[in-house]
């Protein structure tokens, strides 16, 4: 499943990604909503061309997170460390975008509701580190 919403992860931020669930509930792809937090830092000593460049790829791995994340949600396998490339043009390696699950024990304060359904929130978040190569 991939969302047609828009929206951006900021660098050095924490944000909640919330995935709704599927109109239909008799679709067997349903799932009820839920929510996990995604936090991306800037790895490197070049702040403002890790900037740029983040920015510049930042749809694509938005979408790469986005995957990663429904998958674990709906209880598919996902690596506890994952390592993602992006190249520049010409395909030389650009950056690296390294992710860890970590506990998310703020969880368990989170009260929230999408309509009439409580979503769920996760047991771990998403860090990941944005390094130039």
């Amino acid at each position: 499943m991939c969302l047609s919403m828009s929206y951006t992860l900021v660098l050095n931020e924490p944000a909640l990604i919330f995935i709704p669930p599927p109109d239909n509930k008799e679709d067997p792809e349903w799932h009820p909503p839920f929510a996990m937090q995604v936090t991306i830092k800037q790895a490197g000593d070049h702040r403002l061309a890790e900037l740029i460049a983040y920015f510049s790829a930042q749809r694509e791995i938005v979408k790469g997170i986005e995957t990663l994340i429904v998958r674990q949600a709906k209880g598919k396998p996902v690596p506890a460390f994952i390592e993602i490339e992006g190249e520049d043009d010409q395909g030389k390696p650009k950056f690296v975008l390294r992710g860890e699950r970590k506990p998310w024990p703020l969880r368990e304060h989170a009260m929230l509701m999408w309509g009439q359904y409580p979503i769920h929130c996760c047991a771990e978040k998403w860090k990941f580190d944005f390094e130039l190569l």
